[in-house]
């Protein structure tokens, strides 16, 4: 991976973060798919093309689940994240107190688009071990952030120092499944999961449920998705915007284009802050929708797609000085 604070701005995206049906975010699993690892500034293969012509017509949109308002669900995170922060000031080595803060930083990081909170939540976690080097749960919040970045051996060293150190074997399936399917052995992530014997909760269903999608086994990917829905019981749209976006990110790139610009509205429609959503709905939608869109996203997010898609809706547009000050922000 390319050094500096660029390098992981361009290996931030085709994440799987999954959520529980806690609050805000417990015990985060990460899958990323590292065999089609690409740069923040350019579109997936499977992605239309931003410059090329939009579908004439929307499909039907699809029913919006009871949520949250979204304007009052990432108000409330970013309220508790400076709380944390707070109590985090007068106590600065409470693990807990930075375990509960690097996990709000990365549900920040994921639905509004910022590359920052990301940053500052590996700066937490790596300190965290430094500070408490014989407590297992500080290296499996390393490990969570370190295949955020696509370090995926060094993860899968902190996930076998926890083991080690007393974290129960059956608390670590998750994230070694999300790391093998990160580097695509689908097959030994799904054998891994599909081993537990434990009523799964709806993060393990909709995890294991993307993957039979992936792997090409709709019908059980379907009803695993459809159990890991009726699951939640978070009020906040995380849980269910991330599902419908990561469903989406796989039809996508399965060719089911239809499908996918369903999920990616209504994960859009959920959450607009949600820069990853906005960034992949966007060419679908013409050019002015879609520049009105990105600007509102834009105004929050730092990150690099975001401002790539848009400045790509505003040439289109011919508003090609926007454009250029758009990637330059």
């Amino acid at each position: 991976m390319p050094d500096g604070a660029a390098g992981k701005r361009r290996s931030v995206h085709r994440i799987f973060v999954s959520l529980t049906a806690l609050s805000l975010i417990a015990g985060a699993l990460l899958l990323f798919r590292e065999g089609g690892r690409r740069s923040a500034l350019e579109p997936t293969a499977a992605s239309p093309n931003p410059s090329a012509s939009v579908q004439p017509e929307a499909p039907p949109e699809l029913p919006l689940p009871t949520a949250t308002d979204s304007v009052i669900a990432v108000g409330n995170l970013e309220v508790q994240i400076r709380g944390v922060e707070k109590e985090l000031a007068k106590g600065p080595l409470d693990p807990e107190l930075r375990r509960i803060l690097v996990s709000f930083l990365m549900t920040h990081g994921e639905f509004v688009g910022r590359i920052a909170d990301y940053e500052r939540a590996e700066e937490l976690a790596e300190a965290g071990v430094g500070l408490r080097p014989k407590d297992p749960e500080a290296y499996r919040s390393r490990a969570r952030v370190r295949s955020l970045f696509h370090r995926f051996d060094e993860a899968w060293a902190d996930l076998a120092q926890a083991e080690s150190l007393g974290a129960p074997v059956a608390n670590l399936v998750s994230a070694r499944a999300g790391i093998l399917a990160a580097r695509g052995n689908l097959d030994q992530a799904l054998a891994m999961l599909e081993e537990q014997k434990h009523e799964k909760n709806s993060s393990e269903l909709a995890t294991l449920g993307l993957l039979y999608l992936d792997v090409g086994r709709e019908s059980e990917g379907v009803g695993t998705l459809e159990r890991a829905r009726a699951k939640v019981r978070d009020v906040a749209p995380f849980p269910l915007a991330w599902l419908d976006y990561q469903e989406a990110e796989i039809r996508e790139r399965h060719g089911e284009e239809l499908r996918a610009r369903q999920l990616f509205a209504r994960a859009h429609r959920l959450l607009p802050t949600y820069a990853l959503a906005a960034s992949h709905l966007a060419p679908f939608l013409g050019a002015q929708e879609a520049a009105d869109m990105l600007q509102q996203v834009a105004r929050r997010s730092d990150d690099p797609e975001v401002q790539v898609f848009l400045a790509a809706s505003l040439r289109k547009l011919g508003r090609d000085e926007e454009a250029s000050r758009a990637v330059g922000k």
